[in-house]
Order: structure tokens, then sequence, then C-alpha cells
């Protein structure tokens, strides 16, 4: 795990880290669906440092599931029955924010920047639940107007040469 703190006072005067988020579920009702893809890329704007990633995962049981949303989102059920757990996703994800974050220092936290990004953070928020955890995710959210996340992005693409 990297250590970005140089001292114990210099997450106060930090920039932010900003985790472009988007998420693929089987259903619009965040508390019930099951989500099978989280995409993003993490931008820790202290170190000029980024992580891309793009996770498929299984569903956990139980979870709601509409024929119509697996259609929009060109996946089957086989499909998604061959993903990794979602233990796996889980922990991956936890390492990489922790790396990042401090979980428990309140000024230090992660900006989610996504399109309907409150859609992605309550998804997001049951994924964390489900796997046992009672914290929330991220307590603290900029939200992006559009316009300005219309921006964000065709940066982000122009500068990873997508």
């Amino acid at each position: 795990m990297r250590q970005l703190w140089t001292d114990e006072n210099s997450w106060k005067t930090r920039d932010p880290v900003l985790c472009f988020l988007d998420t693929e579920t089987t259903s619009t009702r965040t508390w019930k669906c099951g989500v099978w893809q989280i995409a993003g890329c993490i931008v820790d704007t202290r170190v000029e440092d980024d992580t891309w990633f793009n996770l498929h995962l299984q569903l956990f049981a139980g979870d709601e599931v509409d024929e119509e949303a697996l259609r929009v989102g060109g996946v089957t059920r086989e499909e998604i029955e061959g993903f990794a757990p979602p233990s796996a996703v889980y922990r991956y994800l936890t390492n990489e924010f922790n790396s990042r974050v401090r979980a428990f220092t309140k000024p230090d936290k992660m900006h989610l920047v996504g399109w309907n990004v409150g859609f992605d953070r309550e998804v997001m928020e049951s994924f964390w639940k489900k796997n046992q955890e009672r914290r929330r995710l991220v307590r603290r959210i900029k939200k992006a107007e559009p316009l300005a996340l219309d921006y964000c992005l065709r940066d982000l693409i122009s500068f990873s040469n997508v």
C-alpha cells in the first residue's frame, strides 16, 4: 500500500482525489439491484497518479434481476455467473480506496464524479452493505454540473488517448 502522507498534518492542505465512476446493474432500484460491472478511474491529483478499473462481478443471492436491464446492458445471466465473486471485487476496491484516502479522517475524502452519480453512489453503498461493510463508502460528494462533467470526461478521454 502506498503512503502518500509525508507528515501527520499533510492531509489538511491536500488536493482532491477524484473517482470517475459508472456502474451497470440488474435493476434501477438501488437497494435491491445487483451490480455486475463497476468501472472508472481514480485520479489522485496530489501525485498525478491515476488507476483505471473495469470490474465484472457475480450477483449476490437475492439480488433483483430485471430482464430488460440485462438486455440494455448486453449481458446474460450465464455471463454474469462466470464473473469474479463480489468479495474479490470488494477487496480490490477497498485496497484502492484506502491507499488514497484515510477512511476516518473527516476532511480526507474521495469525490465521486459521473453522470447521474447519485445513482452510482447508492448502488455502491448497497454493494458495501452486502459485503458487511457498515460505514459509508463516501461521506461527502462534490456533485459536478453536467457541463462541468462533460469537460472533465472530455479532458480525461483526451488525456488517456481513448
